[in-house]
């Protein structure tokens, strides 16, 4: 089946044929290191930017409705030092809070993205029904195995720093994400992967791809021949650049959950959401499997009951297995976007050929934290893992 043109449906035919994408390859332009310093700091500079622009839109977010909600209730005679009520509309405002900073940074998202480095990875992708169940059952898998890993993990660092652990565990009670219902679904398992991949994943890996790729400038300048962008694009990120970006955007999404403990599992789970990202150049499954990873958390203990018959170690076995069985799902349901966009000018057949050999996946997690107890045993989950 032939390539389809582009994700538009409008593609510029120029009068070369170029070569399909190659990491690194001799078409890739060359810059002096002070000139990249020059050029790329900026970037850097804009990431810090949009932490700062979470942090105040969250804040000022969070009081308004706070404010107006302590009016009302005031003015309703409510009981404002009942704890359980607290509790619900501190739930209530954390929601509120993040679907507002969601759709800051969806809009920013929304205007970055025709421009952004990861749109030339994008294609149509396959509806058939097998590849639809191995997507589905892909990221259910890795998404419940990254879950109880974390746990058990966390399970086994109890002996080895108590105190940590134990402070970990009394912060993430105090979220109020540990029972199940609607408002803790509503926080853990809509709100938070909304926020987080939007803004990491979305503009602080793009900022940070900016940083390090300052040569594929004409990607995202304004005002450039759309002849010129495509050209730009027809040549593919090294994949040495990519893994320098998503360590920045890792870093700074490990950074945001402040814990230690969560800045520890946040930061290898962002780098592997932004592998999963970079193998698409859509959100959509990343907040997919954010969701799965941050629901599991909630059958954290019937699943620790299970998992113990096979002991500590075999545990990890079946769960690296599980979540290796996940990823090779994944991988084989999107194989369709293996490849670039055709190169500027390539053949439909040629750009098919590239699609075809190109290759990339990963695992993928989220977040959320509490503390469990199961068969007498603690163990902790990452569902509270959600950004502050």
């Amino acid at each position: 089946m032939p390539y389809p043109r582009s994700v538009s449906g409008m593609r510029p035919r120029l009068r070369h044929a170029a070569k399909p994408p190659v990491p690194g390859g001799a078409d890739a332009p060359r810059l002096s290191v002070i000139t990249r310093a020059y050029r790329g700091f900026p970037w850097l500079l804009a990431c810090c930017g949009a932490v700062a622009v979470y942090l105040l839109a969250s804040g000022a977010i969070y009081l308004a409705v706070a404010q107006l909600a302590l009016d009302v209730c005031r003015s309703l005679g409510v009981n404002l030092r009942d704890e359980g009520f607290l509790t619900t509309l501190d739930l209530s405002l954390q929601f509120v809070s993040q679907v507002g900073c969601a759709a800051v940074f969806a809009l920013w998202w929304k205007i970055l993205s025709p421009r952004s480095l990861s749109f030339a990875r994008r294609g149509y992708l396959r509806r058939d029904g097998a590849s639809v169940l191995r997507r589905v059952c892909g990221l259910v898998l890795i998404g419940v195995s990254v879950q109880m890993i974390v746990s058990l993990a966390l399970t086994l660092l109890v002996s080895l720093i108590p105190h940590i652990i134990e402070e970990y565990s009394q912060m993430m009670e105090a979220t109020g994400t540990n029972d199940l219902d609607v408002l803790s679904v509503l926080v853990v398992g809509v709100g938070a992967p909304l926020l987080e991949e939007t803004m990491c994943r979305g503009v602080l890996l793009e900022f940070a791809l900016r940083a390090v790729c300052p040569e594929w400038r004409p990607c995202w300048r304004r005002g450039v021949a759309r002849e010129d962008r495509w050209r730009a694009r027809s040549v593919a990120v090294p994949p040495v650049r990519f893994w320098v970006a998503n360590v920045i955007q890792a870093a700074l999404f490990g950074l945001l959950h402040i814990n230690i403990v969560q800045v520890s599992y946040a930061f290898v789970i962002g780098l592997a959401l932004g592998a999963v990202f970079w193998r698409t150049g859509r959100l959509r499954y990343n907040i997919a499997l954010h969701a799965v990873v941050n629901m599991a958390s909630f059958a954290v203990d019937p699943l620790w009951v299970v998992l113990m018959a096979f002991g500590t170690m075999g545990a990890f076995i079946v769960l690296g297995a599980l979540c290796a069985g996940g990823a090779s799902l994944y991988r084989a349901g999107t194989v369709a976007f293996a490849g670039a966009l055709p190169a500027a000018g390539a053949t439909d057949a040629g750009a098919s050929s590239a699609s075809a050999t190109n290759s990339g996946a990963a695992p993928a997690a989220g977040s959320g934290a509490r503390s469990a107890s199961s068969a007498g045993t603690a163990c902790p989950s990452t569902r509270g893992d959600t950004l502050p």
